[in-house]
């Protein structure tokens, strides 16, 4: 027992032996006596802990990393399941809502293309009491007499005085001209009497050929549409919309602002309708006279129709 304890002793037993009076270590030669002998007896055995295996340590170590994998799998399978259960709520839930179109009836090509087709689907539908077409419809550019119209000049009253006037410059080069014209001479409606509810009729189908115009033309500003005179008469009176004008009613489909489907005869129109027409149309209705410019084009004067 003695021999396994000196003999055999451990790096840490020996820090712990002690130093002489002049702090250096004992001469190794020295025998212990009897009495250190007999302490050392006494002292408790050490005991080491027993290594283990490496099998050992690997098992316990992969139990650890079995855990977190587990504890991994387990979080990406209730993530997937989220996903999952969004996909069908996605799937099988409400459809999003889709806006109705605007019209039932839209023109293709180019903007003139497009005021061309306005033109003819429109005017084939408005008729007289006697069944006949109410007015044919020219559309172009801003022009007349093949000269072009390079401004509007618009006529307002003022807030001022009740006999001044207010006048603005607009330009008239993204603007559409529809001419309506009756068979009759100077394009005169040829058949009935002028009335005033000829006279909403035809507000009707100017309203309508600048909405549709504003809505599929997207370069278009202004519509200008020259109204077919009495009999006897010069042309005198033009419809002039600008974009912002109708900007409530291009928000909204058409048919919440003319009645879908054939137009109404000028006797036939509904109350609730004529005064629809009144209040979009009625402010919009000018007298108009052309003057020649320096630069060979002309100006479209526009002034209110009691001027």
């Amino acid at each position: 027992m003695a021999e396994d304890l000196t003999g055999g002793a451990r790096a840490s037993d020996a820090a712990e032996v002690p130093a002489d009076a002049n702090g250096a270590p004992p001469d190794p030669s020295d025998a212990p006596s009897e009495a250190t002998e007999q302490h050392l007896r006494q002292l408790p055995a050490p005991t080491a802990e027993e290594p283990r295996s490496l099998a050992t340590v690997l098992q316990a170590g992969g139990r650890s990393h079995r855990g977190r994998f587990v504890l991994a799998y387990g979080l990406l399978a209730l993530v997937l399941a989220g996903a999952a259960a969004a996909l069908v709520a996605v799937l099988t839930g409400p459809k999003p809502l889709t806006l109705p179109p605007w019209s039932a009836w839209q023109p293709s090509g180019n903007d003139l293309d497009r005021a061309n087709e306005i033109a003819s689907f429109v005017e084939r539908r408005y008729r007289l009491e006697n069944g006949s077409q109410l007015v044919a419809i020219r559309a172009g550019p801003p022009q007349v007499q093949n000269v072009p119209i390079t401004a509007i000049a618009l006529s307002s009253p003022s807030t001022s005085g009740a006999s001044k006037t207010n006048v603005s410059f607009l330009p008239a080069s993204n603007s559409i001209v529809y001419i309506l014209c009756g068979l009759g001479d100077r394009c005169a409606v040829r058949s009935g009497k002028p009335s005033a509810e000829r006279l909403r009729l035809l507000r009707r189908e100017t309203l309508e050929l600048a909405l549709y115009t504003f809505e599929y033309a997207q370069d278009i500003d202004s519509v200008v549409a020259f109204l077919p005179p009495k009999k006897g008469s010069r042309p005198t009176f033009t419809m002039f919309f600008q974009r912002s004008d109708l900007q409530a009613q291009l928000s909204r489909p058409l048919a919440n602002t003319v009645t879908p489907g054939t137009p109404p005869l000028p006797k036939t129109i509904a109350a609730g309708e004529a005064a629809t027409i009144d209040s979009l149309t009625n402010a919009h209705l000018f007298k108009f006279q052309f003057q020649p410019l320096a630069d060979g084009g002309v100006v479209l004067i526009l002034d209110p129709p009691t001027a």
